[in-house]
């Protein structure tokens, strides 16, 4: 029997740009919360899309696999701040 392969990371990273609150994540990576100046969240495929502030949102993929500096700063000062 022929063994198939997995498609190829570019055409499965690219599968969904939008997905919203209690779907499963498309595609692991970087999230923005549409319409919000909240930080980017990196989430893993498979994993429940989650609420804003209790709210429920639509989550938009980032271009980038890299984190931006608003985002990085905020979560070190979080990481900081006693709990």
């Amino acid at each position: 029997m022929k063994r198939r392969s997995p498609l190829p990371r570019s055409i499965h990273r690219n599968a969904a740009a939008a997905t919203s609150t209690g779907e499963h994540c498309p595609a692991t990576g970087w999230w923005i919360p549409q319409g919000s100046p909240e930080p980017w969240r990196y989430l893993s495929e498979g994993s429940l899309m989650p609420a804003l502030n209790g709210q429920p949102t639509v989550w938009l993929r980032a271009a980038t696999d890299k984190m931006p500096e608003d985002s990085a700063r905020q979560a070190s000062s979080r990481s900081l701040s006693p709990a």
